[in-house]
């Protein structure tokens, strides 16, 4: 009998968890790049140029992955605007027009780098001294032997600088290094180290992997949780609970205007911390900052303040640009 109830209480627990779980929505949210130019504008992105002209291919695929990423959020923001799941009017990833030559652009992205390599091989005879059984006797003798170590060293560093200029003037630099070795050891026979150019294409690989978000940035798909809403009025129980399966049927097919409007109706009738918290989180997915802030302050959430001064941010660093910040609020 005990094992039944307990059986049922778990059942029910998981029943609990995954009605509250179901309460999110899946939005579009903006990831910042680690650079922003203020001003935006038009862009050109030039291959780095090597300071002892060796390697030539590292400077321009680097620039190509750079140049490539920022085509590819261009190309997003399209896609992600006709998604549906993108409720924030201002949130875009065209931050800059990229153009085609340095005479066109109000910003242009160079640099320069400098690669260092070694390669060598050598070798050394060690000597050294074993016991062993005296055949036919339990004494033991000593005998010498001799051994090869051979070492194949292969190792390339490369440092480098990219440059943003506006009018000809600096107003961002970038230093970056790095760098990779490639030697190898072994006894008895010569190993096989790798080579300076298959060195040079792992680096130049991992560089332009690495650097290739540096200026562009991302819309990344997430789940925002809202929180259930309870109350001590028995009298009110019922009426909640069918609204709040309201909420999260409209949260499921991605209507956040109809969720929000039962949520503000809810709270005119009785107000808490969970309700707040879910207005705020209604207000931060379609930007309106000012009012999510306020929400999150009554809430007493401290998390969602945190990630409200984060998005007050964000839209800081989109205004510089020169783009357009459109705070939307419910029609309702």
């Amino acid at each position: 009998m005990k094992n039944i109830i307990k059986i049922s209480i778990l059942i029910f627990a998981l029943s609990i968890s995954c009605i509250v779980s179901s309460q999110s929505i899946r939005a579009y949210t903006l990831k910042m790049p680690a650079k922003v130019f203020a001003g935006g504008g038009k862009l050109y992105v030039k291959a780095l140029k090597s300071e002892d002209a060796k390697f030539p291919n590292f400077g321009i695929q680097v620039s190509e992955a750079i140049k490539n990423q920022l085509i590819t959020a261009e190309n997003k923001d399209r896609e992600v605007k006709a998604s549906g799941s993108l409720y924030n009017p201002w949130f875009t990833t065209k931050f800059y027009e990229i153009v085609n030559s340095e005479n066109q652009a109000d910003i242009v992205l160079g640099g320069k780098y400098k690669f260092s390599t070694q390669q060598d091989a050598s070798s050394k005879l060690h000597s050294d001294t074993t016991w062993v059984l005296d055949n036919g006797t339990a004494n033991k003798k000593p005998v010498s032997y001799f051994y090869f170590e051979y070492q194949n060293n292969g190792k390339v560093s490369v440092n480098g600088q990219i440059i943003a200029k506006r009018k000809g003037q600096i107003i961002d630099k970038h230093d970056f290094s790095d760098k990779l070795d490639g030697s190898k050891r072994s006894f008895l026979r010569k190993p096989k180290g790798s080579s300076i150019d298959s060195l040079v294409t792992k680096l130049t690989e991992r560089t332009a992997n690495s650097k290739k978000n540096l200026y562009s940035p991302e819309f990344v798909l997430e789940k925002y949780n809202f929180k259930n809403v309870k109350t001590k009025n028995k009298a009110y129980k019922s009426e909640l609970k069918t609204q709040m399966k309201m909420v999260k049927a409209n949260l499921k097919s991605g209507n956040l205007d109809a969720a929000a409007k039962i949520l503000f109706k809810l709270n005119e009738q009785e107000s808490s911390s969970n309700l707040y918290y879910n207005l705020a989180l209604c207000y931060e997915l379609i930007g309106n900052t000012e009012k999510a802030a306020q929400f999150y302050e009554k809430s007493g959430n401290s998390s969602g303040v945190k990630r409200i001064n984060r998005l007050m941010k964000t839209e800081k660093t989109i205004e510089s640009l020169g783009l357009p910040i459109i705070e939307k609020d419910f029609d309702f």
